[in-house]
């Protein structure tokens, strides 16, 4: 029985080493792309593959607090979603490597669409800077078409900034639309 709990053990070990870090954005095919929040006194970066606070290619840690310190308090985060349909949980998740990908579902084709589309990349703006400014996106990048929330200033449905502009909650504000490989089952 000890024989088996080890050999179960180390063979664990190797799947879970084997798929470490098996999203590669220097070589992976889909658009990837990512932002620094540094805001207030953190600084970190997030992703459109679903992970958070590791620097992408280094693979370093990135949630610096006090920002500019060179103090690290996070290595690595991911997002988690999970939910039911009929009888059956789904779940994604990103944790050295994703199951989130840019992009969307295409119900009608039922595939995945738009993976390697440079328009499902992660944007970022600011109401300080309307027209964009170091890594922030100008607003009327923003993607209304992909469903991200916007306040119709004049009233007529039709995004057009700067009179109308992306909904703002803080100093810095983040769009992403994620695909993950369970899309269909919700």
């Amino acid at each position: 029985m000890k024989t088996l709990l080890i050999s179960l053990g180390i063979s664990l070990m190797i799947l879970t080493l084997a798929g470490f870090d098996k999203y590669n954005p220097g070589t992976d095919s889909r658009t990837f792309s990512f932002k620094t929040i540094d805001a207030n006194q953190i600084k970190t970066v997030i992703t459109n593959t679903g992970y958070s606070d590791r620097n992408p290619g280094p693979g370093t840690p990135a949630f610096e607090w006090p920002k500019n310190s060179g103090k690290y308090a996070i290595y690595y985060t991911g997002l988690w979603i999970s939910g039911k349909t009929g009888d059956s949980i789904r779940g994604s998740r990103a944790i050295y490597d994703s199951e989130y990908r840019p992009g969307y579902f295409d119900y009608a084709l039922q595939q995945p669409m738009g993976e390697n589309d440079p328009a499902y990349r992660l944007y970022k703006v600011s109401p300080v800077h309307p027209n964009g400014f170091n890594d922030f996106d100008p607003w009327s990048d923003w993607p209304v078409q992909q469903g991200a929330p916007w306040v119709d200033n004049n009233g007529n449905g039709i995004y057009e900034p700067p009179v109308d502009a992306p909904v703002m909650k803080g100093d810095q504000n983040f769009s992403v639309h994620l695909l993950t490989d369970t899309e269909t089952a919700f």
